[in-house]
């Protein structure tokens, strides 16, 4: 495939195809795809054509791509609901999607989630207390829980 621009609709046919296939292996987002495009060498007046047409066949779902890309994240990574937020915004997802997509998240596993992550890392970290406290605080924060719900579970643990 040239890297050129397509130019007929035999062209056009196929990089549609190679889009439908790109989306088939895993769940994009439209921004993903569209970024696919221009670095096939897409000509720009199909790309939204072409976008419009893997949304209405089924191949591009925003909210799909969103429930499962914060469902991984959280239980793959362990990413908090802040991380998730961001990289969904990079990928320029909507803000309901997002949310829609974090309620997906049950309450109950993403605190457990959370006190688990603190407890390794505080079982693991040297120094005194206080320190060992802000390192471990710093480092779930940085896996984007959210800060009030961090220091709620490091209150309840106990310090050996």
């Amino acid at each position: 495939m040239e890297e050129q621009g397509f130019i007929n609709s035999h062209d056009y046919k196929l990089i549609k195809s190679r889009a439908e296939r790109y989306c088939d292996v895993q769940d994009r987002s439209i921004f993903e795809t569209v970024m696919k495009l221009k670095s096939w060498g897409c000509e720009p007046e199909w790309i939204n054509t072409i976008i419009k047409e893997l949304t209405n066949s089924g191949h591009i779902d925003e909210q799909r791509f969103a429930n499962n890309f914060a469902r991984g994240k959280f239980r793959i990574k362990s990413w908090g609901k802040l991380k998730i937020t961001a990289a969904l915004y990079q990928l320029r997802i909507a803000s309901a999607i997002i949310n829609n997509a974090l309620n997906q998240i049950d309450e109950g596993d993403y605190r457990i989630t959370l006190t688990e992550i603190i407890e390794k890392k505080l079982k693991i970290t040297r120094g005194e207390a206080n320190i060992r406290i802000n390192k471990t605080a710093a480092y779930a924060l940085g896996k984007g829980f959210e800060s009030t719900l961090v220091f709620e579970v490091l209150k309840t643990i106990n310090l050996k």
